[in-house]
C-alpha cells in the first residue's frame, strides 16, 4: 500500500491519498497503512476527504466520523 499524507502546523494530519493494490484489498491492508501513519506522524488528528462510496465505507468502519466531506479521526485524548 501507499499514502500521500501532510502535516498542518495545528496538529492535523490530511490523507490526500491512500491505496492498495486490488490482490490486497480486504485483507486488513489498509487499516495497517493508516494504523503506521497514526503511530509515526506527530499529528493529533487524521483527515481525509470523501471521494466515493467505497472510502466512505472504509473510514465509517475504521472508527472515523464524518464531519461535511471529511471523514475526522483523534488520535488522542482531547
Amino acid at each position: 500500500g501507499a499514502a500521500l499524507v501532510f502535516c498542518e502546523e495545528d496538529g492535523t494530519a490530511v490523507i490526500d491519498q491512500l491505496g492498495v493494490l486490488t490482490h490486497a484489498r480486504r485483507k486488513g491492508e489498509a487499516m495497517r497503512l493508516l494504523s503506521h501513519i497514526a503511530a509515526v506522524l506527530p499529528c493529533e488528528r487524521l483527515l481525509f476527504e470523501s471521494k466515493n462510496e467505497a472510502s466512505d465505507r472504509f473510514y465509517a468502519k475504521n472508527g472515523f466520523m464524518k464531519t461535511g466531506m471529511w471523514w475526522r479521526y483523534t488520535t488522542v485524548s482531547a
